[in-house]
């Protein structure tokens, strides 16, 4: 532990970009009895760069704010992607 600021609570925030996506799809009635589906989702992933965590109040023996429970990152490197479904109904 930190010793005498063992457990210890700070006031944090968050900052976060969320991915977008698209979202595509396509119904086609072949007849009374069938329906074909199709569809396709991109996601753009590659957005959410890192998640970086803020505590305030950290007391300069840890390192004040620069310190290493003041700003606390963690790299992402997500990819974009894409999702595809077909389907038929009877």
């Amino acid at each position: 532990g930190f010793g005498p600021f063992n457990g210890q609570k700070y006031d944090a925030n968050l900052d976060l970009d969320t991915p977008e996506s698209v979202d595509m799809s396509i119904t086609q009635k072949i007849d009374d009895k069938w329906t074909v589906y199709a569809g396709s989702t991109w996601t753009r992933w590659s957005r959410l760069k890192d998640i970086t965590v803020t505590n305030s109040g950290v007391p300069a023996q840890l390192g004040g704010s620069a310190g290493p429970i003041g700003t606390i990152t963690e790299e992402q490197n997500w990819h974009n992607t894409w999702a595809h479904a077909i389907g038929a109904s009877y």
